[in-house]
């Protein structure tokens, strides 16, 4: 991870080494405070710096829209001390995600860059195939691809969306969902360093999303940037952002061949080649 991001969690990314209940829905940290009385404002913007317009923004249950500014606010609101999040969506764009945590009633400020879907891949379901986008390279599996909302099989043309996320761009940080705060299989709280990073999403001919089918998977590869190929270990940990928790979540893991990382992963969000990186207490 750059030291832009490194820099950046040292301010605000102060996590307690604890565990939750697992298998949870919803991530709930031990020994957390309620601060009363707290504004949170943010603005929400494409890749160029223009403001998005009518974004859905959703904390604690409560949803606004972005204004012709891409400015939204949520006023009086009770934050937890250990771990708060938000969900950002606009028709177009992956789904934006902001983790953070406070121990006294303030302000807190957000700007984030949702990124545009592009389904310029595909491939036919029935046969499975392979596609690629910069560093990102995946490979299906026959009559591996279901319907998300039915389960049902889908053998027809399947459209793909990647946009990978550079860990050593400076932008990295306004466009990745949550912070690097994540659960590792444990349900241990840790901070991660991450070696590449990119959203995935699947779509059919009728704008339906897709998955991969219960039981299989897709092998992912990507290249680690260059700066950071001499720290890379043999093996390392996947993990995959969860937006009903606002964190990220240990799944299998990616071997080193050459100058990549491949692994093997069972369905599609966001996905994080990720070491340990070091937490404040």
């Amino acid at each position: 991870m750059s030291k832009y991001i490194l820099k950046s969690l040292a301010v605000f990314l102060v996590v307690l080494m604890t565990a939750c209940q697992k298998d949870s829905t919803e991530f709930i940290p031990n020994d957390s405070q309620e601060i009363n009385g707290n504004r949170i404002y943010g603005i929400v913007e494409d890749v160029l710096g223009n403001p998005i317009e009518e974004a859905m923004v959703v904390f604690q249950g409560n949803q606004v829209y972005t204004d012709a500014f891409g400015v939204y606010q949520f006023l009086n609101v009770d934050l937890d001390s250990r771990h708060n999040f938000i969900n950002i969506t606009k028709e177009g764009y992956f789904e934006g995600a902001r983790t953070f945590r406070t121990n006294k009633s303030r302000t807190i400020n957000h700007t984030t860059q949702l990124l545009e879907k592009k389904f310029d891949l595909s491939f036919n379901g029935s046969i499975g195939g392979n596609v690629s986008e910069g560093t990102i390279d995946l490979d299906f599996k026959p009559e591996s691809i279901v319907t998300e909302s039915s389960g049902v099989s889908y053998n027809g043309n399947v459209k793909v969306a990647i946009h990978y996320l550079d860990p050593n761009s400076n932008q990295v940080v306004r466009q990745m969902p949550g912070d690097m705060s994540a659960l590792d299989a444990e349900d241990v709280l840790s901070t991660l360093s991450s070696f590449g990073m990119a959203y995935i999403e699947l779509q059919g001919d009728g704008g339906e999303k897709l998955q991969i089918k219960e039981g299989m998977t897709a092998t992912m590869s990507g290249v680690i940037p260059n700066d950071r190929l001499s720290q890379a270990p043999t093996t390392i940990k996947m993990w995959y952002f969860d937006d009903r928790t606002g964190l990220w979540r240990e799944e299998g893991s990616a071997t080193l061949e050459g100058n990549k990382y491949v692994g093997e992963v069972s369905h599609f969000s966001a996905w994080n080649y990720d070491g340990p990186a070091p937490t404040i207490i």
